[in-house]
């Protein structure tokens, strides 16, 4: 993981704390399956480095 996907992944996991509080977790759960539904593996590990 680079610099940068790092603080992409911290900055998207601030906005989910910030958006929904104590759900942050699940609403990211939720959508990593999402892409894991769909086979989008690049998504998914995005996803993956969020949580």
């Amino acid at each position: 993981m680079t610099r940068d996907s790092k603080e992409q992944a911290r900055s998207t996991a601030l906005a989910l704390i910030g958006q929904y509080e104590s759900d942050a977790e699940v609403i990211a759960i939720m959508r990593a399956a999402e892409y894991a539904d769909d086979g989008d593996v690049e998504a998914l590990a995005s996803w993956d480095d969020i949580l």
